[in-house]
């Protein structure tokens, strides 16, 4: 179930400290962190933020984190910690429409924790978008994802038509993660995206870098569940619910077009 922002502020603040693990937890944890590197040594075990809570009101949604690492992370969501130290991870992704209406969804590469999974362009909080008062800025999260995975950058006016936070995917039990979700409308149509990426994808590659994607798929908005759910791919947990709750939130942008002009 998504978090509607509608016309709220988010604010992310971030405590300064350590979540503290018991020591039994702790070597659990590093012995499963030796094998999945074993397994799939790309993988880095980083800063990780983990939202402690989240409060909302009217005017202003706010997740307050802590920090911890990337293999508590995935030891969380693989094999699971007792509830009072869980890891419930913040991140913060773009979810693109093209000026023809397709929607932008990436093909993660076989290298990452989530091999040939289908997400937004996004990825976890990093330190670097930590402020001196303790606030996070998630916008530079966003910015910095989208043009890490695909190249785009939402501060160009030549790319970038506009974008605005529009859902937040609360963590659950089984999926140990806090997304907040921006969607932007591109000035590209789907041919040009796609010759986009893969001119980007054939710079990664030739200098030998970091390919989070190895494709993005291309959904046309009208079809895009019904093709999105006909898909083998593993999914992000809230791709079926923002195509949805996008789908949902145009309906009543039209309807309230005509409203206007009758």
């Amino acid at each position: 179930m998504l978090i509607y922002v509608k016309n709220r502020k988010i604010k992310v603040t971030y405590d300064g400290k350590t979540l503290k693990l018991p020591k039994k937890l702790e070597n659990d944890i590093n012995r499963n962190w030796k094998k999945e590197i074993i397994k799939t040594p790309e993988l880095w075990n980083g800063d990780i933020f983990c939202v402690k809570n989240l409060v909302e009101n009217d005017n202003e949604i706010i997740l307050n984190c802590s920090k911890t690492n990337y293999a508590h992370y995935l030891y969380d969501e693989r094999i699971g910690c007792p509830k009072e130290y869980g890891n419930y991870g913040l991140s913060a992704g773009m979810f693109f429409e093209t000026s023809d209406e397709y929607y932008v969804i990436g093909k993660l590469s076989k290298t990452t924790s989530f091999p040939n999974g289908l997400s937004i362009q996004g990825g976890s909080v990093d330190k670097k978008d930590i402020m001196t008062d303790g606030t996070v800025n998630i916008e530079a999260t966003m910015r910095r994802e989208a043009i890490e995975e695909i190249n785009f950058d939402i501060k160009n006016k030549n790319e970038v038509e506009n974008y605005e936070i529009k859902y937040i995917s609360p963590a659950t039990e089984k999926i140990k993660t806090y997304e907040i979700i921006c969607k932007g409308k591109l000035k590209l149509n789907a041919n040009e995206v796609r010759k986009h990426f893969e001119k980007y994808y054939e710079y990664l590659k030739e200098n030998n870098l970091e390919m989070e994607y190895e494709d993005i798929i291309l959904l046309k908005k009208e079809t895009a569940l019904k093709e999105l759910k006909k898909m083998s791919n593993p999914k992000r947990k809230y791709l079926l619910d923002i195509i949805e709750a996008d789908s949902i939130l145009d309906v009543e942008r039209k309807r309230n077009e005509t409203s206007n002009n009758i």
